[in-house]
């Protein structure tokens, strides 16, 4: 049905509004970022701003954007099973555009009133099968620094108030030069290193909502979704860190301050309540794990999980009794 909707951009996605497609003319700039694109991942292909439907202006909060929709190109070039490059630039107030988003999507959609983009991903992405269907919405928010304005996650709707495990990011986000997020990423790579790898941790940071009431977003590296690589194989990357795991970092006026440290396998975000909670799993839960909301302290600057204590072994007296 998406793909069926989309062939009406930018209209409220009304069959009804269809009209002839009109030819429209990108910045010189975005065409040779896609032409860039193309030449790295050394594959042929037609000029992209030739191709009817790959370029499409559209609005966001006020400011112009182009879309370049990469499954108009003839034969899937750049698809895969993640589904195809979609790409976003939003034009900036100094007439520059920024990429805002840039990843793989089976289906899309844009909702010119709300501003909502729904995208169709993998089934990874919600802890499912490739197959099974994962549905996430992004929308534009102004916001402070360190985060910035971005494109952040929406409610998710189709009956969902959650995004579960990994948090799919519309771009890849960019690593701090210095600071304790900085200090942390050196030091798995440095602990790759002594195990002869090379370490990849280009997915292991997520920006999250504001969780702690400041107004400024979260960011959680996710250890599990590093990468230890060595002579094509992948290691099981050494532990860095206390945590060995997920560590929550929040936002402040002086960058990104650590304030969480634990293991989860599991996690959640929900939004379904007025001040959004990520929900974890307790360390020893290995899948279908009940969640537990983390909770701030302001007084400490903390957040803390409200799991339950470990439940305590039987000693070996009582273990006996039990027995008999």
């Amino acid at each position: 049905m998406l793909s069926l909707l989309r062939r009406c951009w930018p209209a409220l996605f009304l069959l009804a509004a269809c009209q002839a497609p009109q030819e429209i003319t990108p910045p010189a700039a975005l065409i040779q970022a896609v032409n860039a694109r193309f030449a790295d991942a050394a594959v042929a292909h037609p000029p992209p701003a030739s191709v009817p439907g790959f370029f499409k202006s559209i609005s966001i909060a006020g400011k112009t954007a182009w879309v370049a929709d990469y499954t108009q190109i003839p034969d899937g070039k750049l698809c895969g099973t993640g589904g195809c490059p979609l790409q976003i630039w939003r034009q900036e107030a100094d007439g520059r555009y920024r990429l805002i988003f840039d990843r793989q999507v089976l289906e899309y959609e844009f909702a010119a009133d709300s501003g909502v983009l729904t995208l169709q991903l993998n089934g990874v992405y919600c802890s499912k099968t490739g197959a099974e269907d994962c549905v996430y919405r992004l929308q534009w928010q102004e916001g402070p620094p360190p985060a910035g304005a971005r494109l952040a996650l929406a409610v998710p709707g189709e009956g969902s108030q959650r995004y579960v495990s990994p948090i799919y990011q519309p771009l890849t986000v960019a690593e701090p030069a210095s600071g304790p997020v900085a200090e942390l990423l050196a030091d798995y790579r440095v602990s790759c290193g002594r195990a002869g790898g090379q370490m990849d941790l280009s997915e292991t940071l997520s920006l999250l909502p504001d969780l702690n009431g400041d107004g400024r977003a979260e960011l959680l590296f996710d250890a599990q979704l590093g990468l230890c690589e060595k002579d094509g194989d992948y290691l099981e990357a050494s532990c860095a860190d206390d945590a060995c795991g997920l560590v929550l970092f929040t936002g402040s006026e002086n960058g990104w301050q650590r304030a969480w440290g634990g293991m989860s396998k599991q996690y959640a975000l929900d939004l379904s309540r007025q001040s959004t909670q990520l929900l974890l799993g307790s360390k020893e839960c290995e899948e279908d794990c009940r969640l537990y909301p983390l909770r701030w302290d302001a007084a400490a600057g903390q957040f803390h999980l409200d799991a339950p204590p470990p439940a305590k072994k039987a000693s070996p007296r009582r273990a006996a009794s039990v027995r008999r």
